[in-house]
């Protein structure tokens, strides 16, 4: 009856509280809420900072993500301005080009215009002092017109012509290197190919060595455990003779230094001081 009362007078303070946002401990409402001991536990305590640095850490790679994105975006937006200026300002600088070859081309066709008033003028003088035929005039002028032609069109023609020559002997150059590389390539290959059958066939040399030798040893092999197996009942069927088990001693000994001698393996080392 006690609690009833207690819970009835606690209600308006919870739904305050839960107006406010503001949270309290009640060791009533374990569904809810969350003891005073358990608050307190280290276990909690490390979950609770976890959880916090967990929070601050995101935040913070979120501002550190948002800020890298809007330096990117501004270093995009400054490429774009700068590639815009640039191509702006070649832009410019070819008309200003344009321009200029225009004015100069201008000037030039000005100039022979006055050259070639310059000469009627003097050429009109000239026939009415000399008295000379126009169509002779013509002629010459035609003739000195062709002579200064040619003039210009040789230098150009002598270039033209060395140009060839150049070209000619670049494409006899890489012809000739061509060449020399096929060859020794060729030679390279010839080399490589009679290395491999000679180390073929020196393969093929040791391959029969190692086969001789190991008949050999498996020959003496055979033949010793042949020579101990048969000592060995010769051994036992005449052992009550001295003679026999000196002489069973005297041919195991023989044979043990047949065997070390064929097979190349050195003697124990009581008999280096012999």
């Amino acid at each position: 009856m006690r609690q009833r009362d207690h819970l009835v007078a606690q209600t308006p303070q919870k739904s305050l509280q839960m107006q406010t946002g503001q949270q309290q401990t009640n060791p009533s409402d374990s569904s809810t809420y969350i003891s005073a001991n358990d608050q307190l536990s280290p276990q909690n305590q490390s979950k609770s900072t976890q959880f916090k640095w967990r929070l601050e850490r995101a935040q913070q790679l979120a501002q550190r993500s948002e800020l890298f994105i809007n330096q990117q975006h501004i270093l995009g937006e400054q490429k774009i301005l700068l590639e815009q200026q640039r191509l702006q300002q070649e832009k410019e600088q070819a008309e200003l080009n344009r321009q200029q070859l225009i004015q100069q081309k201008r000037e030039e066709i000005k100039a022979i215009l006055q050259k070639r008033k310059e000469a009627n003028l003097l050429l009109r003088k000239c026939i009415k002092n000399m008295k000379v035929p126009i169509s002779d005039l013509k002629a010459k002028n035609a003739q000195s017109e062709n002579n200064q032609i040619e003039t210009q069109i040789q230098p150009q023609n002598q270039i033209h012509n060395k140009k060839n020559e150049s070209n000619e002997e670049v494409k006899r150059n890489d012809e000739n290197i061509s060449k020399a590389v096929k060859n020794e390539n060729k030679s390279q290959k010839q080399i490589y190919e009679k290395r491999k059958g000679v180390a073929n066939e020196s393969y093929g040399f040791v391959n029969e060595a190692k086969q001789i030798n190991f008949k050999v040893q498996n020959r003496a092999t055979q033949r010793f455990i042949s020579n101990v197996r048969q000592g060995f009942l010769t051994f036992f069927a005449l052992k009550q003779t001295l003679k026999a088990r000196y002489t069973f001693i005297y041919f195991v000994g023989i044979d043990v230094l047949q065997y070390y001698t064929n097979n190349k393996i050195p003697f124990p080392h009581f008999t280096q001081n012999i």
